[in-house]
């Protein structure tokens, strides 16, 4: 097993507004974060779809690129990506993102031991999430109250 080889800390924006289903080792991560919440006394989240397109895409991006940060290296935020996919949130939004090899108990771990990750996973006010995952690089975006989704300005199949 592969020792854990990096953590980013979690941006959190509040803002105006702003195919993946939830199986295998992210359905098990979306399954122990929505414990963790209930344990704590928040609501557990609900699964966005549509955010789980991004956050796979992200995740995706980040291991073919070889980078492993919040922005692109022609820095495009999930906040573009997630208007862009046409997901329109009302509150605060977050993406946490975690490097591990040692799949989502890890990634959870790390995200519980940062003060910023743990804020954006314990923020009862938020209420939905996404979860991506390539090659040991999770990506979460939370969501407060999002509104449907809107026609995309642009494919969500890659990046």
């Amino acid at each position: 097993m592969r020792r854990v080889t990096a953590i980013f800390s979690g941006l959190l924006l509040t803002i105006g507004s702003v195919a993946h289903g939830q199986s295998g080792e992210v359905g098990r991560l979306h399954r122990m974060i929505n414990h963790h919440r209930e344990r704590i006394g928040c609501v557990a989240f609900e699964w966005h779809s549509g955010a789980a397109v991004v956050a796979q895409n992200r995740s995706a991006d980040m291991d073919r690129r070889s980078y492993f940060d919040h922005q692109t290296p022609e820095g495009r935020t999930f906040l573009q990506d997630l208007e862009e996919a046409g997901i329109d949130a009302w509150g605060s939004v977050a993406e946490n993102i975690a490097l591990t090899q040692a799949g989502p108990a890890s990634a959870l771990e790390l995200w519980l031991d940062s003060r910023p990750h743990r804020r954006n996973l314990e923020s009862c006010a938020f209420t939905h999430q996404a979860l991506g995952e390539s090659s040991g690089i999770w990506t979460q975006i939370l969501l407060s109250h999002p509104k449907a989704v809107r026609s995309p300005s642009r494919s969500t199949e890659g990046p």
